[in-house]
């Protein structure tokens, strides 16, 4: 999508791309949006479970030694 001043030839579209960009549009809100919604809670919890991970680790190497 290119964006500039109203008075650029590039800012005229035509109909099928209007069409398209709103079809774009429209995939990125149902499709990708949702997946984004489960992920950020998922990544956002990673860091957590790396620093469990972690300290489980340090704790049986503890032990082992």
């Amino acid at each position: 999508m290119t964006m500039g001043c109203p008075n650029h030839a590039s800012y005229i579209r035509s109909d099928s791309a209007i069409a398209h960009d709103a079809l774009y549009f429209v995939y990125v809100w149902i499709v990708l949006l949702p997946w984004g919604i489960l992920y950020t809670p998922i990544l956002a919890t990673v860091p957590l479970y790396r620093v469990c991970a972690y300290e489980a680790v340090a704790r049986v190497k503890g032990v082992v030694e």
